[in-house]
């Protein structure tokens, strides 16, 4: 036990250390990751509300609070219960001072409870007059207290509160009287029956208050009146239990009747807003040695929920009713039911409780009873000691000021949808921001590439099955990292960190059902609030008939998914239906998602879900940390605001077929959920055993043919947030003067950008990291090296920037990588160069930008020749939340770089610069000529004083780059009262507005497209070589997928030889094969743009006259 003279030696420093941790909240909002994509934020701040939220204190006064802490011992001046108290309240007073109305009850001193609220000078007066004596009666206190609130709530949209805090058991709400008090046949029974001086106890005549229907303590509130039982005499009505007449003063005797004729009559309460409720039996404990009572109480109303029976009616029952009125005459309510201008629900008047147990005194039944009579389970606190009572106040009253901090509501300002071509159907996705979810939408497209929007077609969800990897061996069988969700070995609640106080069952009876849909939400809140959980858990809507059938697909339910954004939507694999076999995406709900074709109705059906639970975040973080508030009820607001954990690009490779069987696995990057990468396998078979791998094999061994590695972890894990999308390839790990012996030397690689910081400016080394995929040649299937190490890390010195997503290219299409290209958030583009060992991999600058054009996305590439390359990127950031206001000018470049000679840098002042033009919503460029003697490239500035950027990589079609920016807009409108109802507030909304532009441009110049150019039809004029438009503006952020209705398969690489996206890999050739046609289509066929509003654009250009070429697919 600490000294007393700790109790408060320590308060101020503590005081300090909050204080400095609510300083926190005042970091500008531009310094870290936008908590919200740009295009959803859409916000109301509410001015500080006129009308002052109302705390009342309800404080023990009991004799005991002048004891010592964790001692029954009477303290020293200046270091009891109740001094400590003073302190701590005279601390939250000075914080906050009139920001609240104050109020102050007690249990024993009526002459110094308030009859309404005060101001921080008075309450300070009245803390200071408090003292010590009498039980402890506090769930007749705490019925005063109430009766205090209601009637002196003021307005319809003031907010109530009310601080329990107590050192002992609840007691006195049945009052017993000492036995020698009573009748001399009571007496002669008790000594000459019970020799040794301990006699038992008889329940003696006890008479309820004729006048009143409740009677605690011997005190009666006059506010209730009612019928009122007739006493009884209970002499011998009841007989002992076995055991409890031994002499100890803590050990209770319960009184139970043994008489059904003449039953007890309970003390009962009878209240118009509380309504009618009976207590239970009486008991009390008796002093050692002695007849003498030491404390009595009722069984109900002094235990488990019997202060709850009124603080949750309090906190979810409307209190006021139109028409009512107040005790004060200087303003009367017109609206206790609510206005239609309110900014929220003002409809309901409540109050919350806090409770608060200190001392050290308290019994488990004591904690019970407060922790039940909490609002919330987070609301109540057991505080031990002088610096836990005063964590407990400030948490306290973070709380309350989080409730009353400006509301954020946001809102869809344009639909965040990903297009992803799929053969005769497009998927699309929905987010439902009010609820965090995602809905998959299938649309049928016909030959002419139009959706068919009449007819919705949506996933199958009732067969998913989850893993999770906790990233850090755990348990007894080997110390596995990764176990079925629902099998967890050894799991605890701090794996999730749930807090200490939360009953150990939580993780597994709560949060892990929660996460994994397991259980319907409906039950699972309520097993939750019964259960005293640590949290309440959030309900996500679903339409009646999913209410009953936890896995039913109907359009409204919002539980199947959570948001998706950023990570797209793809598919790989043979056709199955006309569709392709697997279906991957990831969520914010931390997971993976891997689908797998159906049937008509459900296209796809959901099979597995991963959790890659064990991805860093911040130092002592994990993702898995923060899946418990995902699934808080407030998430999304302001107090547990939405959370990134996986929205990083995913990669999607499938391996030669051969034999009819091939391999599909992926490489994802967390995002902004966490600092990592993971890597599952698909489906299809793995070459190195010739057995069925991933979901294609059976379920129960999917822990075991899923999983393929994830990156590091700890101290060795030096990546930032990676934003960007990873990329496959097959790389040599041996050259003989630049050969490759493709049957020995070549293994799959994944590519991984090492990211961002979560703060801009904070310095982040800039390196792409190269990973062995399988831990196989690449041709064989036979082991070579080991899968999730890193084949190489090439730094680029001297800059701190954070790389971006690469651009993987095999020059000579023999199928091994030679050049990677990426560029980093201080706007410099490198080449990486793989034409030799690994260990003499390198980067070199080929363009000098300036941190004000950062490059977040990947670029494209446009072949132009043997070896001869145009870098095409556009510059601008989404990703903080001070980007969205950024009015820097960006821009759109195209680099040449001839790989066949050592890189050249290049600076701005040496490109050709291309100007465009706008005509309502369309845009011209102008075409003015390239000159290689000059020119190392060219630029095309995008829109000055409108921050319109590039985030998505380009998509190149023959030589023409399409290209899709965005535009963000912020507005602000300010809304007042015109009647002067105080709550009705000064509302100003944030919107952000948001716009795209299509551009297509001529990859060799950066100028106009021409005829034979591919062009977008944003004009259909296809005679007129005029209408060919360089690009047209369009509402809300555009993004779109090329569809060749000429392909004839999936293939990873393109005619420009950018080979590191999603498709299937053709067999290696050792030599290297025909460079395809890039300049011209192979035949006529039906071509386009599909956008995610559902719009499609023609797209048309120059047809080879009777050559035949490779069909590609785009990726962006």
């Amino acid at each position: 036990m600490k000294k007393n003279n700790t109790h408060h030696s320590k308060l101020r420093p503590i005081a300090r250390t909050i204080a400095s941790a609510l300083m926190l909240f005042s970091i500008e909002a531009h310094a870290e990751f936008a908590d919200t994509p740009l295009h959803l934020q859409n916000e109301n701040s509410v001015a500080e509300s006129k009308v002052k939220s109302q705390v009342m204190f309800l404080i023990d006064d009991s004799r005991s609070m002048e004891w010592e802490v964790a001692s029954e011992n009477k303290a020293a001046a200046g270091r009891s219960r109740m001094d400590i108290t003073k302190r701590a309240l005279n601390q939250v007073l000075d914080k906050y001072q009139d920001k609240f109305k104050w109020g102050l009850h007690t249990l024993n001193d009526t002459d110094l409870n308030t009859n309404g609220y005060i101001t921080y000078a008075q309450m300070k007066n009245k803390v200071g007059r408090l003292k010590t004596d009498g039980p402890t009666p506090t769930t007749l206190a705490y019925y005063n207290t109430a009766k205090t609130v209601m009637d002196n709530t003021l307005y319809r949209c003031q907010k109530n509160y009310i601080v329990v805090m107590s050192d002992g058991d609840a007691n006195e709400s049945y009052k017993m009287r000492q036995p020698y008090d009573y009748l001399p046949d009571l007496k002669s029974l008790y000594y000459e029956n019970y020799p040794g001086h301990v006699r038992p106890y008889y329940e003696p005549y006890y008479t309820v208050n004729p006048q009143f229907t409740v009677s605690f303590n011997s005190r009666t509130s006059p506010a209730i009146r009612g019928k009122s039982p007739t006493p009884k005499n209970l002499l011998n009505n009841y007989g002992k239990q076995g055991g409890v007449f031994s002499p100890s003063p803590r050990n209770p005797i319960r009184l139970h009747t043994n008489r059904p004729d003449t039953p007890y009559t309970p003390n009962f309460i009878n209240d118009h807003y509380f309504g009618y409720k009976e207590g239970g039996l009486p008991a009390f404990r008796y002093y050692q040695n002695t007849p003498h009572i030491s404390e009595s109480w009722d069984e109900f109303w002094d235990r488990d929920t019997g202060l709850r029976w009124f603080s949750e009616t309090l906190a979810t029952k409307d209190f006021k009713k139109a028409g009512d009125r107040n005790p004060s005459n200087t303003y009367q309510e017109r609206h206790w039911d609510g206005h239609p201008d309110d900014p929220e629900d003002y409809s309901k008047q409540t109050a919350e409780t806090f409770t608060v147990g200190f001392g050290g005194s308290l019994s488990n039944e004591g904690k019970k009873y407060l922790s039940n009579g909490a609002s919330k389970p987070s609301y109540f606190f057991d505080a031990e000691n002088a610096e836990s009572l005063v964590t407990a106040f400030d948490t306290i009253f973070s709380n309350i000021v989080n409730a009353n901090i400006p509301i954020k509501a946001t809102g869809t300002v344009a639909p965040t949808v990903f297009g992803s071509g799929v053969p005769n159907l497009a998927a699309i996705v929905d987010v439902n921001t009010a609820s965090w979810s995602s809905r998959i939408k299938f649309f049928d497209v016909n030959s002419e590439g139009k959706l068919n929007t009449a007819q919705t077609k949506e996933p199958l969800f009732s067969e998913r099955k989850t893993l999770i990897n906790l990233g850090r061996p755990i348990g007894t069988a080997g110390g596995r990292e990764i176990y079925w969700a629902d099998n967890i070995e050894n799991g605890n609640n701090g794996m999730f960190n749930l807090p200490e106080t939360a009953p150990a069952n939580e993780w597994r009876e709560a949060l892990i059902p929660w996460i994994t849909r397991a259980q319907d939400d409906n039950a699972l809140s309520a097993h939750a609030k019964t259960s005293n959980f640590s949290q309440p858990y959030r309900i996500r809507p679903t339409d009646a008939a999913s209410s009953a059938n936890t896995n039913a697909n109907d359009s409204g339910n919002q539980r199947n998914l959570g948001d998706i954004l950023d990570t797209p939507i793809l598919t790989i694999g043979d056709l199955v239906d006309n569709r392709q076999k697997y279906l991957v995406t990831a969520a914010n709900d931390g997971m993976v998602h891997l689908f797998q074709a159906h049937n008509q109705q459900h296209p796809y059906s959901l099979k597995l879900s991963y959790i890659p639970a064990g991805a860093d975040r911040e130092a002592g973080n994990t993702m898995g940390r923060l899946l418990k508030d995902v699934a808080h009820k407030d998430y999304g607001k302001k107090i547990q605001p939405h959370h990134y954990l996986i929205n990083g690009g995913l990669v999607l490779r499938r391996t030669a077929p051969e034999n009819n069987q091939s391999h599909a696995f992926l490489f994802g990057a967390m995002g902004q959920g966490g600092r990592g990468a993971y890597a599952l396998n698909i489906g299809g078979y793995d070459r190195g055993t010739n057995r069925l791998t991933g979901i294609d094999s059976p379920a129960n061994d999917w822990i075991n043919t899923v999983p393929l590695f994830e990156t590091a972890k700890g101290v060795n894990n030096q990546l930032g947030y990676t934003v960007g999308t990873p990329q496959i390839g097959r790389v040599a790990l041996q050259r003989t003067n630049q050969k490759v012996d493709i049957n020995e030397d070549v293994v799959y690689a994944g590519f991984l950008a090492n990211g961002y910081s979560d703060q801009k400016g904070k310095n982040q080394e800039t390196a792409l990291y190269i990973y062995n995929m399988l831990g196989q040649n690449a041709r064989s299937g036979q082991a070579k090296g080991t899968k999730g190490e890193v084949i190489e890390k090439i730094v680029i010195p001297n800059t701190m920037g954070g790389l971006s997503s690469p651009t993987l290219v095999d020059t000579d299409f023999d199928g091994v990588i030679d050049i990677a290209y990426a560029g980093d958030y201080r706007g410099n583009m490198y080449r990486f160069d793989l034409r030799d060992n690994p260990n003499q991999w390198k980067a070199n600058r080929i363009y000098q930008g300036s941190t004000d054009q950062p490059i977040t996305s990947a670029p494209a590439v446009s072949r132009m020749g043997k070896d001869k390359y145009v870098v095409i990127f556009g510059t601008g950031s989404e990703l903080y939340q001070d980007d969205r206001d950024s009015k820097a000018q960006q821009a759109v470049y195209g680099i040449y770089d001839d790989v066949s000679q050592q890189a050249q840098e290049v600076k701005s002042d040496q490109l050709l610069q291309q100007e465009l033009t706008v005509n309502g919503n369309l845009r011209e460029v102008t075409n003015k000529p390239f000159n290689p003697q000059t020119h190392k490239g060219w630029k095309v500035n995008l829109g000055a004083g409108d921050g319109e950027r590039v985030v998505v990589k380009p998509t190149m079609v023959l030589r023409s780059a399409f290209i899709s920016t965005r535009i963000y807009h912020s507005q602000t409108t300010t809304t007042r009262s015109a009647d002067g109802d105080l709550c009705l507030p000064t509302v100003t909304n944030s919107k952000t507005d948001s716009s795209s532009w299509v551009l297509a441009l001529n990859a060799a110049t950066g100028g106009k497209v021409s005829k034979a150019d591919a062009h977008i039809k944003f004009i259909q004029k296809a005679d007129d070589p005029n209408a060919i438009a360089a690009g047209m503006r369009y509402s809300g952020i555009i993004n779109f997928n090329y569809v060749d209705g000429t392909r004839a398969g999936d293939y990873s690489v393109t005619a420009d030889g950018d080979s590191g996206g999603t498709g299937t890999d053709k067999p290696l050739n050792e030599g290297g094969g025909g460079a395809p046609k890039n300049h011209c289509f192979s035949k006529k066929g039906k071509r386009f743009i599909l956008k995610t509003d559902q719009e499609t654009l023609e797209v048309d250009g120059k047809v080879c006259n009777s050559v035949r070429r490779i069909s590609w697919r785009e990726i962006f």
